[in-house]
């Protein structure tokens, strides 16, 4: 059926796998196919991208699965999947993966600030070096991959920065050793997208006005400028797997 006559099934969980740029196109149709969705999009400040309708009808959830677009086709790396012990996202994400990969924690909050810390960190060293996680850290970018990460702790609300920057160097640590993933900002270069920088390296929260972050700032600059140009010179070219 179609038009007036036709059916339509609501959902009671949407998932919503999208960037970061594409919420704001995304959250005004997601309102008509479900009463609230599950968002495994990164960065942080996504509040202000979805619009009204984000306070009490979306759920956060953090992944260390990464994901690899090509020619129509998704490759996904192994990663867990964390949400909140409230969050009604378990039943639909829990029987879809495999045992364990779902985490359910008491505060989600520390956990979405420690992957902004790890996604904020390795995905514009990754993207300018033009390599897998699991080569960054022998790369020329390799050397500043702590500091950025120590600036980018100090940007982090004092509440949760503590748990985050634990959990955080934890993540960066199995990434850096064990991912042969692409990250999603290595892609977009390569694919002439946007990126999440302003989500990521470039976003401030709230009350961190004043606190230097040169290596993140220019980090950011550096992103923002291939975006405008193209690709930087080692992204140009296909790195070796594994």
């Amino acid at each position: 059926m179609s038009g007036p006559d036709r059916l339509e099934k609501r959902a009671e969980i949407g998932l919503v796998c999208v960037k970061a740029t594409d919420l704001p196109r995304v959250s005004r149709d997601v309102s008509r196919w479900c009463d609230r969705a599950l968002v495994l999009t990164n960065g942080m400040g996504l509040e202000e991208l979805w619009g009204p309708g984000w306070s009490g009808t979306v759920d956060r959830c953090v992944t260390t699965a990464g994901f690899l677009l090509s020619e129509g086709t998704v490759t996904a790396c192994e990663g867990l999947f964390y949400l909140d012990r409230q969050s009604p996202g378990f039943a639909v994400l829990e029987p879809a993966l495999p045992p364990g990969a779902v985490v359910r924690v008491l505060d989600i909050e520390p956990v979405l600030w420690a992957k902004w810390l790890v996604n904020s960190t390795i995905n514009p060293l990754a993207a300018l070096a033009g390599c897998r996680n699991d080569k960054l850290s022998g790369s020329p970018l390799g050397p500043i991959v702590r500091d950025v990460l120590r600036e980018l702790e100090e940007v982090v609300p004092p509440g949760p920065r503590s748990e985050s920057s634990y959990i955080a160097r934890g993540m960066l640590d199995s990434l850096l050793s064990a991912s042969s993933n692409l990250c999603s900002m290595l892609q977009d270069l390569r694919a002439g997208r946007t990126t999440e920088i302003d989500q990521l390296t470039g976003y401030r929260p709230p009350g961190s006005e004043g606190r230097e972050a040169p290596l993140a700032e220019a980090l950011t600059e550096l992103v923002r400028a291939a975006q405008l140009r193209g690709l930087p010179a080692a992204a140009a070219h296909p790195d070796p797997v594994g």
